[in-house]
This record gives structure tokens, C-alpha cells and sequence, in this order.
């Protein structure tokens, strides 16, 4: 198990002073909220109750006053919302990046051990949950509570007891609000499991339509789809259910703080210890905290989708061991591309198997279904690493080599590596995108797609399906050997790319293997794939058993592979 990566700090660099804007704005908003307070009292007891000691400002000015703060408030606001989307975007960038550049060093193996649906969820609903935590949560929660204090701060000035009473009703709605937030966090993690249940099952589905229609499996899988969206309904309502109470116990909270300071004022009032200005002040000053208090539900909801996304971003970041590349590693020197395994032993897969390829050799790995020939393949390029041993390319170890410049001086070609929606002069370039025309019409005559782009009257710009499903198996596979071949590497690996080739496209692949000016290593499961190498390796249960010279002219070589018998009985 690799160790956690963290996930990315939110307080560095450029967000550390957006959140400090974010702060300075809820002061500001607080400060307005006073002002717009004091304009209150000044127009209701100086001008309306007629009392001069408190008409500090004339009628006129007083309304302009609450006009100037009216355009102020709404101004913070845009800009808050600004800053908070901000924030949570740049976050939400790092930590896409952060989640891309590891799935990208991830083994293929551990990729796939993965439900699509769920991968996606990652980068969706996942970084979205995040996203409003930081933006609409973490941003509005500090300008909220800044403004909060900062108003119930000053409030105090006119009247210390007006000001305890709403302190003390907000208190009240926070905690209750806090103490309902389990309920949410069950609710969270019941639609997001039912969401990512969907997810996955539509993807696989999608992926094998054509088998779904074929063994006319559509009204079962229909059936089953919406079962899971009727749960992913219950589970959504559910959802809304508990965030709609959060929402009402907010605006509980508020009236509550509109009441208790009513009454309070009215009963201070009475004993000449408030004025009605002072009264209407202070409610004024409610009716601007209705908007952040209303948000405390929504805050309380964001906080726990954030925290089961965070769970599930953790546990893809947790996958591996990922190929890394050593910071500094020198890059990959290939003068005749020898490959050599030396005890390479990956668990489940392939058991201290050691063996050469000789410089400029033709290697056919072949063996049963599971017998490790892709596993092995995937050492030399890095696919995956060993758990033990290592693989030397001209005596280079492939792990202490610059990963670029390893992966660039091998052509691949796989089924597991398909070809991408988009133009074929797109695919073909997929590894080499500036490749001069004539380097692209080279590779196109070596593998016989040159006829083929004669036959289609928009050539290279014909459009290519996801994963090549508008082509032929023999078509597709001529794609892709061109694409590998257009890198100019110096070692070929063809994993199982012989398998259900017709006659044509089987003639092309050898003379491509016969003409390759390196070293190619194959894996196949068919006996008939010696007539094109020069040497053939037997594997079974991930083994190395024998290793056996095609060619007569080569003398035997039974010192390239260590004895058999132990391999047999371990």
C-alpha cells in the first residue's frame, strides 16, 4: 500500500491573500451594518420621535446615508462572491491537477481494478463537493462570522443587552445546527454511494451495448438501471430533506433573534433604559443577518459532502505504487537495444524470471492465457515496476532512467492501448503530433495503411470513433502500429498484437518485424509466431521455462536463463 499523499493546503501562495480579502470584507460588511444602524436610530428618534440629541444627521442626510450604505453593501458582495468562487476554483485546479498527474503514473492493472463510474466521480461530483466547501462554505462561513462579530461588536455600543440577546439566540441555532449535522453526513454518504452506483453501472453498460443487445439483455438491464436511479431518488430526497430542516432551523434562528431583541427592546424601552431608535436600530441589524444565517444550513450540508469527497480523493490518491521518475535521473542512452531481466518477481504474476534479450533480437514471449507475458512486456517500459529484481536496458536500470525518455525510445502496441476519438492524422500522431508529412507517409506504406487511406475519401482526416470502434480489427491494429512506429523507437513491443489478425494484416506484421531496425519483443499465445523471431521464451504460471533459438544459424543458449528445476519447485 503506498503511502497517503495529502491532499493540497488551501492557505499558500495566491489563496492565502484571497482569503484575507475575504476577511477584510466581512469586517466591512460588519462596519456598513452598524453605520446603516446608527442612520436608523438617527432617523427614527431624531426626526420621527423629535428627540434633537440624537438628529445628528438631517433627514436628507441620514437617507443618504442608508443609500451609500445600500450600494457599499451590495459592492462587498459581488466582490465576495467573487473571491470565494475564486478561491474554491483555484483549490479545486490544484487538486484536479494533483489527482491527474497521479492516475496518470498509476500501473494499468491498478486503473482497471477501478469502476469507470467511480473514477469519474472523482473528478465530478467529488472536486465539485470540494469546490463549494471552499467557496461557498469555508469563504462564506469567515465573511459571515467576521461580519457577525463585528456588527453584535458594535450593536453592543447602542445596547449591550440587545446586542447578549441575539448573540444568545445565534448561539443557540449554531449548536443546534452543528448538533443536526450526523444526519446530513448519513444522508451524504447514502445518495453519493447510490450516485456512484449508477454512475458505474450506465458506464458499464455503455461500454458493453453490444453485448447487452446481442444476448438481448436490454429490458434486464433497463430494469436495473432504474432501480438504481429510483434508489439514487430516495437517496437525493432524503438528502434534501435533512438540508431543507438545516435551512429551517436557520430562519428559526433568525426570527428567533427578531423576537427575543423585539421583546427585550420593548421591555428596556419601558424602563428608559433603550429608545425606539435604539429598538429598531438593533432589528435593522437583524434583518442584514438573516442572509449569512440562512447560509449556515447550506454551510453545514457543503461541510460534510466535502468531507466524505475528501475520504474518496484520499483513497485515489492512496492507490499505487505509481511510476515515478527519479528527480534529476539521467535520460535513457540506447545504443543496441539489449534488455535484460534480472529476477524480476511481481506478486501474483511472475516469479524470478531472468533472461536476455539479445541487441537487435526478435523475441517471442508466448504461453496460456495468465502465463505473465504482459506483465513482463510491461517491465521494460515501466508500466509497472517489479516488486523485486530489475531491468536493465543496455545496462541501464529502467527505474534509474529519465521515465520520458525510457517511454520514448518504445513503440507499443497493444490492444489495451486504443486509439482516441478524433481524426486518424491525429491518432497516428498521438506520440509524435509535429512529425514531418513524409515521416507520416512512411509509416503509412510500411503497414499498409496507405491503401486503406486510398479507399477513403477524406484520408487522414477520416474520423475515428472512441477507441476505434468504426474500423476493423485489422484496420485499428494498422493504426496503432503506425503510431508506435512514427516515435522512431529503438525497441518494439507488440503485446498479443497478432491476435485475430487476417492473413494480410498477419504478412504486414512481419515483414514490419523483419524490416524493424532494433530490438522486438512480442508476446502471443500462438505457436506458429517462431517463423518470424529469432528467439522464442516459454512461460507458465508466470515462469520462465525455456528459452529456445528459432534461428539454426544461432548457436543455443542455454546460459541466457538460469536452470529451470528450481523455478519448478518453488
Amino acid at each position: 500500500m503506498a503511502a497517503k499523499r495529502p491532499l493540497p493546503r488551501l492557505l499558500v501562495g495566491g489563496r492565502r491573500w484571497l482569503l484575507l480579502r475575504l476577511l477584510g470584507n466581512g469586517v466591512a460588511q460588519g462596519v456598513t451594518a452598524f453605520v446603516a444602524a446608527l442612520a436608523v436610530r438617527t432617523i427614527v428618534d431624531g426626526h420621527l420621535l423629535g428627540n434633537p440629541t440624537t438628529a445628528e444627521l438631517p433627514l436628507l442626510g441620514a437617507a443618504a446615508v442608508l443609500f451609500g450604505v445600500a450600494v457599499i453593501s451590495a459592492v462587498l458582495r459581488w466582490r465576495e462572491s467573487v473571491d470565494a468562487e475564486h478561491l474554491g476554483q483555484h483549490y479545486a485546479l490544484e487538486l484536479r491537477n494533483r489527482l491527474l498527474e497521479h492516475v496518470t503514473r498509476l500501473p494499468p492493472r491498478v486503473l482497471g481494478s477501478r469502476r469507470r463510474g467511480g473514477l469519474f466521480l472523482r473528478f465530478v461530483s467529488d472536486l465539485t463537493a470540494i469546490r463549494q466547501w471552499v467557496s461557498l462554505g469555508i469563504a462564506r462561513l469567515t465573511v459571515a462570522a467576521l461580519m457577525v462579530l463585528v456588527t453584535l461588536a458594535l450593536l453592543a455600543v447602542l445596547s449591550a443587552p440587545l446586542a447578549a440577546v441575539v448573540l444568545m439566540m445565534l448561539g443557540f441555532g449554531a449548536l443546534a445546527t452543528v448538533l443536526s449535522g450526523p444526519r446530513m453526513e448519513t444522508a451524504v454518504r447514502q445518495t453519493r454511494r447510490q450516485r456512484a452506483l449508477l454512475a458505474g453501472k450506465v458506464g458499464e453498460t455503455l461500454a458493453g451495448m453490444a453485448a447487452v443487445q446481442v444476448f438481448a439483455r436490454r429490458r434486464r438491464v433497463l430494469r436495473q438501471l432504474a432501480q438504481h436511479a429510483r434508489r439514487l431518488r430516495y437517496a437525493v430526497i432524503a438528502q434534501a430533506s435533512v438540508a431543507g430542516a438545516l435551512q429551517a432551523l436557520a430562519l428559526l434562528t433568525a426570527a428567533w433573534a427578531s423576537a427575543g431583541a423585539l421583546v427585550l427592546g420593548v421591555w428596556i424601552t419601558r424602563s428608559g433604559g433603550a429608545t425606539p431608535g435604539d429598538v429598531i436600530a438593533a432589528m435593522s441589524v437583524i434583518a442584514l443577518l438573516v442572509a449569512p444565517i440562512r447560509n449556515l444550513g447550506r454551510i453545514v450540508a457543503y461541510w460534510h459532502a466535502a468531507q466524505v469527497a475528501r475520504e474518496k480523493v484520499r483513497s485515489l490518491l492512496a492507490l499505487g505504487p505509481g511510476v515515478r521518475s527519479l528527480q534529476h535521473a539521467p535520460k535513457l542512452q540506447v545504443s543496441t537495444g539489449e534488455i535484460r531481466f534480472d529476477a524480476v518477481t511481481v506478486a501474483g504474476s511472475l516469479y524470478q524470471v531472468s533472461g536476455c534479450v539479445p541487441a537487435a533480437a526478435r523475441v517471442a514471449v508466448v504461453g496460456a492465457n495468465g502465463a505473465g507475458k504482459s506483465t513482463l512486456l510491461a517491465l521494460v517500459g515501466r508500466l509497472l515496476d517489479p516488486d523485486t529484481g530489475k531491468v536493465y536496458i543496455d545496462g541501464q536500470d529502467v527505474a534509474a532512467v529519465n521515465l520520458d525518455s525510457l517511454r520514448a525510445a518504445i513503440g507499443w502496441v497493444s490492444p489495451e492501448l486504443p486509439l482516441f476519438r478524433g481524426s486518424l492524422a491525429h491518432n497516428v500522431r498521438y506520440c509524435r503530433p509535429h512529425a514531418s508529412n513524409a515521416a507520416v507517409a512512411d509509416v503509412c506504406r510500411r503497414t499498409g495503411l496507405d491503401a486503406l487511406l486510398a479507399q477513403w475519401p477524406k484520408g487522414l482526416n477520416t474520423r475515428i470513433a472512441e477507441g476505434g470502434s468504426n474500423l476493423s480489427t485489422g484496420e485499428r491494429y494498422r493504426v496503432m502500429l503506425a503510431r508506435a512506429l512514427l516515435g522512431e523507437p529503438r525497441i518494439l513491443v507488440l503485446d498479443e498484437a497478432d491476435a485475430n489478425l487476417d492473413g494480410d494484416s498477419r504478412a504486414m506484421l512481419d515483414q514490419v518485424i523483419a524490416d524493424f531496425p532494433g530490438t522486438v519483443l512480442l508476446a502471443s499465445h500462438r505457436d506458429d509466431v517462431s517463423t518470424r523471431v529469432d528467439w522464442l521464451w516459454r512461460m507458465d504460471g508466470g515462469r520462465l521455462l525455456a528459452v529456445q533459438a528459432t534461428n539454426k544459424s544461432i548457436a543455443a543458449v542455454s546460459s541466457l536463463v538460469p536452470s529451470h528445476s528450481s523455478s519448478r519447485s518453488a
